[in-house]
């Protein structure tokens, strides 16, 4: 609610098409978390909490918010 009303200035489209575009969003997103989480840690020796920082951080800027602002909120 507050990315539709505040962050992008969405109420305009109806919220329907909106919630499902989100969750199909928030999908990819934990598919996403997961798989960066299991690679960094299967593969280096980062601690978790640093490797948890990094894929959160690439995720979160360069899917959930770029799909959000051209998918789901435009």
């Amino acid at each position: 609610m507050i990315n539709r009303y505040w962050v992008f200035e969405a109420s305009h489209d109806k919220m329907g098409g909106q919630a499902l575009k989100y969750f199909m969003v928030w999908v990819g997103n934990l598919v996403l978390n997961a798989g960066g989480m299991y690679l960094i840690l299967h593969q280096t020796q980062w601690n978790y909490v640093v490797s948890k920082a990094v894929v959160a951080l690439i995720v979160g800027f360069g899917y959930n918010y770029v799909f959000q602002k051209k998918l789901v909120f435009r």
